[in-house]
């Protein structure tokens, strides 16, 4: 799939380092071609990988192989003009290849993750859904963390113009009880209730809507906090032109 490996070697080119696994497919010969495009060898086992992986569905094996033609001869074009050789195209691929590793990094993270609601969390979030809270939020940068990173702030709103996150944490909470740290962003929210009465509206979601919700969203902070544990953890070095450069904005 010399393609493939021509794409990875810009990726490098650009300044990535690229791991592979696996062991690498042989180079096509003129006794594997099923198809040739200006000398351009294109074998069995790269046609059923494409379509295999293609982004949308081809009604016919022909509409495919068609479509291929087409993307190889614009390909071919492209290189002789020397547009694969431009900065702006090296940039490009880079971002598409970290954009495309980072998802599906988080599409597997989110896979595993199973978050459980309880007809329990239903009823709490239908309860919770006619109420108007008053609120006082600190920012931590850590979990640990006792001194906010500003002086806390209040907030009065109906449960329902709540983010989500803060309408999970909210479930269990009575007047003067406090959530425990979660993700917002790159800090630590912390959520205490001052004030709770009633808001004269109510949620017009089924249970099925409820739990659908309720679950995407433990799935989200699951994952905000496995990134901000992440960041946490990891070693950040700034040099001091670059900080001074923040500092200026």
């Amino acid at each position: 799939m010399r393609y493939i490996y021509y794409i990875i070697g810009i990726i490098v080119a650009a300044g990535l380092a690229v791991v592979a696994t696996g062991h690498l497919l042989k180079p096509e010969t003129k006794d594997d071609a099923a198809l040739t495009v200006n000398g351009r060898t294109i074998s069995i086992e790269e046609i059923d990988s494409r379509q295999q992986y293609a982004s949308y569905p081809y009604r016919s094996l022909n509409d495919f192989i068609d479509d291929l033609i087409t993307r190889e001869l614009l390909i071919q074009e492209a290189r002789r003009r020397g547009i694969d050789r431009e900065e702006s195209f090296r940039r490009a691929i880079q971002d598409q290849y970290e954009q495309s590793l980072i998802k599906l990094l988080l599409d597997r993270m989110a896979n595993q993750l199973s978050p459980k609601v309880s007809d329990r969390d239903i009823a709490a979030y239908r309860a919770c859904s006619t109420r108007r809270y008053r609120l006082e939020q600190g920012l931590y940068d850590n979990p640990q963390d006792r001194n906010p990173v500003r002086p806390p702030r209040t907030i009065e709103d109906d449960f329902n113009a709540l983010p989500l996150a803060w309408q999970l944490q909210l479930l269990p909470l009575k007047n003067g009880q406090e959530t425990a740290p979660f993700p917002v962003g790159n800090q630590y929210c912390v959520l205490r209730v001052e004030q709770i009465k009633d808001s004269g509206t109510a949620v017009e979601l089924s249970d099925d809507e409820i739990r659908r919700l309720l679950t995407d969203g433990r799935r989200q902070l699951a994952l905000d906090a496995w990134m901000n544990d992440l960041r946490r953890t990891a070693r950040i070095e700034k040099s001091p032109l670059l900080k001074q450069r923040e500092g200026q904005q």
